[in-house]
């Protein structure tokens, strides 16, 4: 019998087996340790060397030579006009008596000219004055509607007369004489009636009657009208 044989009947009835004939077990080797996390490599590449070409280098000198002009000659104009406005003021102080004078001449003027308009307002202002005429007497007959020449009564009181003909006319009719002065402003009405049978004539005093006057008649049939001193 060999010593597998040997092995299951031993294992069948439950007795252990003779060391020599007992089933080696393999020895069990330890796990190897869990491998460690090798460091990043060294980076060998260099950093990258900007070079600019020589036109951008033409360029940038070409731009800042550029702005140093540019603050050059802003700073030469505000000298410039610093010395411009010290000059002008200088300029109006020296012209500062020429201008009061001619303001002092301008003022002078206009009050010449506004006393002249003021003596002319004051002369319109005033009523013109009535012309003085030699007294006369005068006339006037008609027939129907008439405007008479400008007269001038003898004084300041003057007596109108008037007479009228129905009888003429072959009818009543009005007779109506009115004075106006030479500006057409009506002064009187002397005469205002019905020309009829016993009414044919008729006279009326004006007072203050100096100066140049014409007479209005409005009338249908004839008519006599006469101004005389008194």
């Amino acid at each position: 019998m060999d010593e597998n044989e040997d092995r299951q009947q031993a294992e069948q009835r439950g007795q252990p087996l003779p060391y020599y004939q007992q089933r080696q077990q393999p020895p069990v080797q330890p796990l190897p340790p869990p491998p460690q996390p090798q460091p990043p490599p060294p980076d060998y590449h260099q950093p990258h060397q900007w070079k600019l070409p020589p036109i951008v280098w033409v360029i940038l000198i070409v731009i800042l030579s550029a702005g140093v002009y540019a603050l050059a000659a802003s700073s030469h104009n505000t000298a410039t006009q610093d010395t411009s406005a010290a000059t002008t003021q200088a300029a109006q102080s020296t012209e500062a008596p020429t201008v009061d004078t001619q303001a002092t001449q301008n003022a002078q003027t206009t009050q010449d000219i506004l006393a002249t308009q003021n003596a002319q307002a004051t002369q319109d202002a005033q009523p013109t004055a009535q012309p003085t005429f030699p007294p006369q007497s005068r006339a006037f007959s008609g027939n129907g509607n008439q405007k008479t020449t400008r007269f001038a009564p003898l004084r300041d009181t003057c007596q109108l007369s008037w007479t009228c003909d129905p009888v003429a006319y072959g009818f009543e009719y009005n007779l109506i004489v009115e004075l106006y002065d030479i500006n057409g402003n009506l002064v009187d009405t002397p005469v205002n009636v019905i020309c009829k049978t016993g009414v044919t004539s008729g006279s009326t005093m004006e007072y203050n009657a100096s100066g140049l006057y014409y007479l209005e008649v409005t009338s249908e049939g004839p008519w006599k009208v006469k101004i005389q001193t008194q």
